[in-house]
């Protein structure tokens, strides 16, 4: 709900799928395809160090 409340103010939310979870397997797979599907971007924690990483290239990263 937190990336659905930045949506409604105009942000634009990622969420890191392997650095959150949820009650079971399956909640934690439908909330990242609802937020995939209505108001951010569903990324992993490596994708996010490659972006943040100066010595990677930004169109690598991406």
């Amino acid at each position: 709900m937190t990336a659905a409340d930045a949506w409604v103010q105009d942000l634009e939310p990622f969420v890191v799928a392997d650095a959150v979870a949820d009650a079971s397997a399956g909640s934690h797979e439908f909330a990242l395809e609802w937020v995939a599907d209505t108001c951010g971007v569903v990324t992993s924690t490596d994708r996010v160090v490659a972006v943040l990483d100066p010595a990677v290239p930004a169109a690598e990263a991406v």
